[in-house]
């Protein structure tokens, strides 16, 4: 019998686009789902709404007579996160709320952190909104954390980073 013909190139970047996609949507899901998992073991302290241009959206619940504290949490994945993606998201979350916004841009594969931090800078000189950007690498959860970013935020990472 005779081999396979080989496929031609169109096709083999077409099959690899594919496969890439599925991957994607995999790991997607996969760390959205995480994500919300970590929000839910921080003491339930949100309430989760719909969000154009992002995948979650949480709300700090309000308690009796008293307005809770908590940032609101934005999540928006990305197959790669650059400095052109934290611009766009940075936008986005700072037409929702002029209140504090917390927003994980997660990604399966992140540009520099040279990059992001300048683009990040760039944005927090420009802008008025009170966004706390933090990009994550959804591989192993690390991710480059502002020193000045809300303490709810490190405690979702440690949990993402611990699995708990």
């Amino acid at each position: 019998p005779e081999p396979a013909p080989e496929p031609e190139p169109s096709t083999r970047g077409e099959t690899f686009r594919q496969e890439r996609a599925v991957r994607d949507d995999y790991m997607r899901k996969a760390t959205l789902g995480r994500l919300r998992s970590a929000v839910d073991a921080v003491g339930g302290g949100y309430d989760e709404t719909p969000l154009r241009g992002f995948e979650l959206a949480f709300v700090p619940k309000s308690g009796f007579l008293s307005r809770n504290k908590n940032p609101r949490l934005l999540a928006r994945f990305l197959s790669e996160v650059d400095g052109r993606a934290v611009a766009d998201t940075w936008s986005q979350a700072g037409k929702w709320t002029n209140d504090d916004v917390c927003v994980f841009l997660l990604g399966s594969s992140l540009a520099p952190a040279r990059e992001l931090a300048a683009a990040i800078q760039e944005l927090r000189r420009r802008s008025r909104a009170k966004v706390a950007l933090i990009p994550v690498d959804a591989r192993d959860w690390t991710a480059h954390i502002p020193t000045d970013a809300p303490n709810v935020a490190k405690v979702l990472l440690a949990k993402l980073r611990s699995g708990t």
